[in-house]
This record gives C-alpha cells, sequence and structure tokens, in this order.
C-alpha cells in the first residue's frame, strides 16, 4: 500500500439539487451528471490538477498548486454557465493531507468539504488560507463572505468567494452549510427574568448609542487614525470607456476623505502606483510594497461591474502590511447614466465609516462630468489645450481650472490667468482645500511672493508627504527662496531611498536636487550620483556644473564629445557664469574644437539654454561664438 502526507489543495465539486432534477427528469439529470463528469475530468487534467474520485452528483480533485486550483474552478463554473447549464458549488482549502491508495484523508479534506456545503450555483468558495496564496498575482477578484463555525473544525474560518465577473457570490441568507448549530439549554425562571432584565438594559444602551452614532457603522479608532491609500477601482465590465470611474473613485473617495481630515495618499500618487496595490512588503519576486511608497497602513481597494444598464461596485478596507481583510463595504449599486452621482454615493457611504459628522464641505461640492474627467487624465501640467477642452465639456471642474492658471502664468499668458484667476475666485466655494492651496501658490508664485508661495504649497505637502509632485513644488520653491539647504533637505530622504523611488523621481525634481548640492558646495555628492541615478536621468548639465566647480577638466575633457549642442551651449554659458573674466580660459580650446558640430544660425528650441536662456530663443551658433569672442579678449 502507498502512502504519502503532503501539503495539497481540496476542491469539493457538486451538483445543486441533483436528486429532485433526478426525481423530475431522470434522462435530462443523467445527460447532466456526463457533462459534469466530463468538464471535471477535461479541466483538471488542463490545469495539472488530479482527479481523486466522484460521489454520486459530486467530485474531489487535488492540485499542488493554488493558482492553478482557482484557475481549474474559475474554468470549471465558466464551463458550466454555457448551455446546457449545470448549477454546481465549488468549495476549496490547502492543508496537509495523506494519500492513500488513490484515496485522499486529513482535516483539509473535511474543511474543503465544509466550504462546498456553503455554496450555491454558479460560485466558487475558498478559504483564507487560498486566498493569501493568489492575492498577490491579482488573476482574480476575491471578495470576503465572513467568518463560519463548521462542523468538526475548531476555529471560525473565514471564507471568500471568486468574486470575477459572471461569477455568483452568495449572500449570508443563501448559504445553508455544514455549520455548528447552537446547543438548547434549559433555563430556571430566575435566570430568565435576569436575562430579561439585561436584554431590556441593553435596548437602552443601544438606543442610545445608535442616536448618538447615527446608526452607521464606524472603523475602529485605531484603524481610523492610520494614514489610508484609496486605489483606482478595478473595470470587470470588459468596456475599456468605464476605465475612467475606477480613477475616479479613487481620487473622490481620498477627497472626500481629506476634508474630514483622516491623512490619505494623494490620488495622483495611486495612479502612479496602481500596480503596486497588493504588493506586500518582504514579496518573494523582491517588488516595492505600496507601504514603502506611501506609508499608507490600509488601503480601499474595489471593483466595478455591469448587470444590464446597472454598475455593481464592491469595495473593502485591506492592511498593507499583511494583506488582512479588515472590512468589507457594502455592495452599490448605480445606473450606467449615473456615473457621477453613483461616485458620489461611494465617497458618502465610505466617509461613514472614518467620522460620526453628518456633513463637510464637501458635500455641497459636485464631482466633474464622467465625460470631461476623462478628458483630464489625457493632460499633463503645462498642457493648456488639453485643460481647455476639459472645461468645455464641464465648466465647474475647478482642478481643471486651477490647472490652466498655472500654466498660464508659466507660459506668461497674462490674458489666459486673469481669466481664470477671476472663475476661480467668484467660485472658491467650489473647490477642494487641495484646490485652493494650489491656487494660491501659483497666485503668490506671480506676485513674487515666494514667502507666501512656500506656506500655501507647504499645506498640500503636509496633506500627504510622499506626493512626489507636491515634494517637488515644496522644495524648488525653497530654491527660489535662495535656501538651497532647505531645499536639498527636502529632497535627500527621497534620494536616501533611491532603490524604492529613482523610477518615480521626475526630471525636474533630478535636476532640482543636484541643483542645490552644487549650491552648496557639495560637488563631489553630485559626481558621486551620476552613476546611482543614470539609469532615471541622463541629463549631463548639473554634474558639468559639479566637475567645473570641483577643477575636474580630464572629466569635462572626456564628457565633451558626448555632449549635444544645445548642452555645449549650457556649457559655454555656464564658464562665463561661473568663472571671472581674468581667469585663464582652460575649456576654450574645448568649445573650439566643438564648434563644426553647429549647423547654420537658426531659431529652434533645439538650441535653447536651459532655464537661464529659454526666453530669449537664441540663435545658438551667433551665441557660442559671442561667448567666445569675450573669452579671446580675456586670452590675448
Amino acid at each position: 500500500m502507498s502512502e504519502e502526507h503532503k501539503l495539497a489543495v481540496i476542491l469539493f465539486a457538486d451538483i445543486v439539487g441533483y436528486t429532485t432534477i433526478m426525481e423530475g427528469n431522470e434522462p435530462a439529470a443523467l445527460m447532466m451528471l456526463a457533462r459534469f463528469k466530463a468538464v471535471i475530468e477535461s479541466e483538471t487534467s488542463s490545469y495539472g490538477g488530479q482527479f481523486v474520485q466522484y460521489f454520486g452528483d459530486g467530485a474531489l480533485l487535488t492540485f499542488a498548486s493554488s493558482s492553478k486550483a482557482v484557475d481549474c474552478a474559475a474554468a470549471i463554473q465558466g464551463a458550466f454557465q454555457d448551455e446546457p447549464q449545470v448549477p454546481v458549488r465549488i468549495g476549496m482549502h490547502i492543508g496537509d493531507v495523506l494519500f492513500k491508495d488513490g484515496n485522499v484523508f486529513g482535516n483539509g479534506v473535511n474543511v474543503a468539504s465544509r466550504i462546498e456545503s456553503l455554496g450555491v450555483p454558479g460560485a466558487v468558495l475558498m478559504s483564507k488560507a487560498i486566498r493569501n496564496q493568489i492575492r498577490n498575482q491579482g488573476d482574480h477578484v476575491l471578495t470576503s463572505l465572513g467568518s463560519f463555525a463548521f462542523k468538526n473544525v475548531e476555529e471560525p474560518m473565514e471564507v471568500y468567494a471568486l468574486a470575477d465577473p459572471g461569477f455568483v457570490v452568495p449572500s449570508k441568507a443563501d448559504m445553508q452549510g455544514k455549520l455548528k448549530q447552537a446547543t438548547p439549554r434549559r433555563f430556571s425562571q430566575k435566570l430568565m427574568l435576569r436575562l430579561v432584565a439585561f436584554l431590556v438594559l441593553a435596548a437602552i444602551f443601544w438606543g442610545v448609542w445608535v442616536q448618538q452614532s447615527n446608526a452607521r457603522n464606524v472603523l475602529p479608532s485605531e484603524v481610523r487614525q492610520e494614514k489610508v491609500a484609496v486605489a483606482v477601482f478595478n473595470n470587470f465590465t470588459s468596456d475599456p470607456d468605464l476605465d475612467a470611474l475606477g480613477n475616479m473613485a479613487s481620487d473622490w473617495i481620498s477627497l472626500g476623505l481629506r476634508e474630514l481630515g483622516v491623512k490619505t495618499t494623494s490620488p495622483e500618487m495611486m495612479r502612479k502606483y496602481k500596480d503596486q496595490v497588493g504588493v506586500l512588503p518582504g514579496n518573494a519576486k523582491g517588488e516595492v510594497s505600496l507601504l514603502e511608497l506611501t506609508e499608507a497602513q490600509y488601503v480601499v481597494t474595489g471593483s466595478y461591474y455591469r448587470k444590464g444598464d446597472s454598475l455593481q461596485v464592491t469595495s473593502r478596507l485591506e492592511s498593507t502590511e499583511s494583506g488582512d481583510n479588515i472590512y468589507d463595504f457594502p455592495v452599490i449599486w448605480g445606473h450606467m447614466n449615473q456615473k457621477e452621482q453613483l461616485i458620489t454615493e461611494i465617497r458618502e457611504k465610505l466617509k461613514g465609516y472614518w467620522t460620526l459628522r453628518e456633513a463637510d464641505r464637501l458635500s455641497i461640492i459636485n464631482p466633474p462630468k464622467y465625460e470631461a474627467y476623462q478628458a483630464y487624465l489625457e493632460c499633463h501640467m503645462f498642457d493648456r489645450e488639453c485643460f481647455r477642452k476639459v472645461i468645455a465639456l464641464d465648466s465647474t471642474f475647478m482642478l481643471a481650472r486651477v490647472s490652466i492658471a498655472f500654466s498660464a502664468y508659466a507660459y506668461e499668458d497674462v490674458k489666459g490667468y486673469e481669466v481664470t484667476t477671476q472663475y476661480i475666485k467668484q467660485h472658491w466655494d467650489l473647490c477642494t482645500e487641495f484646490e485652493q492651496n494650489f491656487f494660491l501658490f501659483t497666485e503668490k508664485y506671480k506676485e513674487g511672493d515666494y514667502p507666501g508661495a512656500l506656506e500655501a504649497i507647504g499645506r498640500n505637502h503636509e496633506l500627504d508627504p510622499k506626493d512626489l509632485t507636491m515634494l517637488h513644488h515644496y522644495a524648488y520653491t525653497y530654491l527660489d527662496l535662495n535656501q538651497p539647504a532647505n531645499a536639498a533637505e527636502q529632497f535627500e530622504n527621497l534620494f536616501g531611498q533611491y532603490e524604492i523611488f529613482g523610477d518615480r523621481i521626475t526630471w525636474q525634481s533630478h535636476d532640482a536636487f543636484l541643483y542645490a548640492l552644487n549650491r552648496l558646495g557639495r560637488h563631489k555628492e553630485v559626481i558621486a550620483l551620476e552613476k546611482k541615478v543614470a539609469k532615471n536621468f541622463d541629463d549631463p548639465k548639473q554634474f558639468i556644473r559639479a566637475y567645473m566647480l570641483d577643477g575636474d577638466v580630464e572629466s569635462l575633457r572626456r564628457r565633451l564629445p558626448g555632449l549635444s549642442i544645445n548642452h555645449i551651449i549650457f556649457f559655454a554659458q555656464m564658464f562665463s557664469a561661473i568663472f571671472p573674466s581674468e581667469t585663464e580660459n582652460i575649456y576654450l580650446p574645448m568649445l573650439r574644437d566643438s564648434l563644426d558640430r553647429f549647423e547654420d544660425p537658426k531659431r529652434s528650441w533645439d538650441y535653447l539654454v536651459w532655464s537661464h536662456l529659454h526666453l530669449y530663443n537664441w540663435d545658438s551658433k551667433a551665441y557660442a561664438f559671442y561667448l567666445l569672442k569675450e573669452w579671446d579678449q580675456t586670452v590675448d
């Protein structure tokens, strides 16, 4: 007799109501059973499982891999939803079992059977142990059904349902499984009176509590005090035109929680970190986790499905450290043609789990029109024309208005700035706190009030210190205040964790940090960073500056042949600015050797000198000769 103990996934499947079907139409029942067995055997083989045995209208399978087992279960249910349909339920658990003489024994088999008994036709249920093994793979959507006390199982177990589109997620009212039954006891009259008295008092206290809390479910205070991220919701409608709804849910829930004083990750960062949701610290692939990127202890995740003209939205709160499910929020339904109302309802429902307050300022602010929000996602920070298209779709979209004001200031569009500013001030109450702060930052910058700009953008930076865009604006304002030490300090923690944030730091932030270090005389630190940041930042200007200020002529000589023409112009301009006229021009021969690389003088953005000279649009060759002429005089 062969025996083997090993860890395996146990899968039970059976036809619901088969006996009744058999009594009513035996030929149809037999055909159904034959189809059941054919699909079971085919899919088990396809996914590398092991068929163990049939139990009348049920089957027992085992798998070495949790992901393969779930994939197989999904394939089986998918097949049975095609005509002719077969009403099948599936339950799974993973555990140490004994394989003996073609059969399988152990507690894992018992638990899998109990879980399967909870199911309804079209459902795939599984234990938390399986869910934990597959949750980071992102292939399936799972939702918790709660914990259940099964017969002959010592501790209650949390059960999850496969919630992919087309799969049935049973309600608790529909689940009739093999659960423990409460043991009836006889009560004495005296004990009964005590119980009644207790219940009366409990009812009184309950009524007071309900009145005080407005009958709302509120998360524990230790959860509400922690930072939370709101992920982009998953679109399971098979309609790409509804992709923006997931971003909109993330944005609007985040803003709603912010208005309540909840620490949240910025929506912009969550769009960038979409693929990191579900990645836990210390994962086998060595990926950067959402917790490391955002410092959020919890994340709200969600999915939405389309059923006819309706949208169904499910959401839950999870730990970013362990992946544990903390809370399943109620399912929310909305009409396809009322997306904005659906987003508002999602925001208001979820806000209720963090506060007892009846309303806040954001409750009077409506989300933008869906089409306008779709267009907004296509815009970048300085794309005025894109933002104008957004406003044409929804004139009340205040974030787009604030973005137009910022880009109009950057491009010195005086008329566009004045018109936009007037509208924003007239509709100030429709701006979120974030939008108000960013507008004030822009306005103070335009007025030359850099301390005021720093104060305004600092408030947005405090909303989420891990928001890399706000961090850049905050640090760069210190440079405009001629405080490079403070600018460098803001960036140092970010660059100190370069292995985590390196490919997420913008070109502008790389350049600003290196510039601040050069201003502080920390040239060798800049040079040391060159190799470290090379993968994400290849602009040589700040490194040229560092080599020049450090007196490293040989390194500069090696770099010059590989420079682009506009970088050579920058090189010349920088030398002119750094060294006094009486200094011997040791770089002049290198520059002269490079002049033949210039084309005939022409107006072109390719030849602009970064930052200092871009508004003047110098002719490249003419400007280079202009500098060399001055240097020729000093040499003579």
